[in-house]
């Protein structure tokens, strides 16, 4: 175990991330602060039954933070304890020091707040390609995790013609990440920026507005609160995360992490929630995934988008908690 005499838990600290708001059907959630050994402040959440199994939620780099109000009552209701550490850079979470690599601080962080919350084993859940960072979790900590579930789950991209494929939001932004990666904090920036100016809605729009699949999940209003919500940890008007967007992005397009995926090969369980509709992963990408990385389980919503999650959360959560809880029952130490 971690000596955590530095860590405190300061669930009233002054500033704007003191309380997750809800704007209509969400209900309200306090931001649990906590300090790492080098002093930097690390926000989390946690919903669903405080008493429930572990279930680890990863946010993506658009700070989805939120499930919608439906999905977060069933967390509740079918003992699902729920916690989301806000990535460096986001919300009230300091960012990583110029001089240290994204990753490894970032695996640090999900540590220290599993640690202060008394998990020493559970599941994941994630969105795109934070699947990067339950590898790498996984990898750092040997057995911390007992699945793997990735809904839009992004694989490292490897071939030309898979940034071809990609929509143009996506392939403007992962392609200028590989290829021109020191003019990429600039223009996310004024994306940033320009997404503050339009709304949410329009720049959600903008982004998803080649998926069908997606475009029509955020037009439910519990879904598009909870995206809306979620997301002021990545923009606000007090915040931008735009330099930790950059950062991440850069650090997963700028070499081939397949290699920490395959290393997944015989330890946790490894379930991906795909769309056909997706963005970023269309159907070609899909299948060159499945090929490559033939010991995951892949299900393929031909429907969807990379929202699937948000999309399907009541077909994707019942099979995680039967899984989290059989995990909990038999390794009632993790709880």
């Amino acid at each position: 175990m971690m000596d955590m005499s530095h860590l405190s838990d300061r669930q009233n600290t002054p500033g704007p991330y003191v309380l997750s708001e809800g704007q209509g059907e969400l209900q309200p959630l306090p931001y649990h602060t906590i300090y790492s050994a080098d002093g930097r402040r690390l926000d989390y959440l946690c919903f669903g039954d405080p008493k429930g199994a572990p279930l680890l939620y990863f946010h993506l780099d658009y700070g989805l933070a939120r499930w919608p109000a439906a999905a977060e009552a069933w967390a509740m209701q079918n003992g699902l304890r729920v916690i989301v550490p806000i990535r460096a850079g986001y919300g009230g979470t300091d960012p990583v020091p110029a001089d240290k690599n994204f990753a490894t601080v970032s695996v640090s962080d999900i540590r220290t707040v599993l640690e202060v919350e008394k998990i020493t084993k559970c599941a994941a859940i994630s969105v795109g390609s934070d699947v990067f960072y339950a590898c790498h979790l996984e990898h750092a900590f040997p057995g911390i995790l007992t699945g793997i579930f990735a809904t839009g789950g992004a694989l490292p991209t490897t071939r030309p013609e898979q940034y071809e494929r990609m929509h143009k939001h996506y392939r403007f932004i992962l392609a200028c990440a590989r290829n021109t990666p020191r003019f990429l904090p600039f223009m996310v920036k004024a994306g940033f920026h320009l997404a503050r100016r339009l709304g949410k809605r329009a720049y959600l729009n903008a982004v998803f507005a080649d998926s069908a699949g997606d475009v029509a999940t955020f037009a439910d209003p519990m879904v598009y609160e909870a995206l809306v919500m979620g997301s002021e940890i990545a923009l606000s008007d007090d915040h931008s995360a735009h330099d930790a967007f950059s950062r991440q992005v850069i650090m997963q397009e700028a070499e081939d992490w397949g290699w920490v995926v395959r290393a997944m090969e015989g330890g946790p369980k490894m379930v991906f929630f795909n769309g056909q509709d997706d963005p970023q992963i269309p159907p070609a990408t899909l299948a060159e995934f499945q090929v490559d990385y033939p010991f995951i389980d892949f299900r393929v919503d031909p429907t969807a988008g990379q929202l699937i999650f948000f999309r399907n959360w009541a077909e994707i959560l019942p099979e995680i908690a039967s899984h989290v809880k059989e995990s909990a029952r038999l390794t009632p130490s993790g709880v």
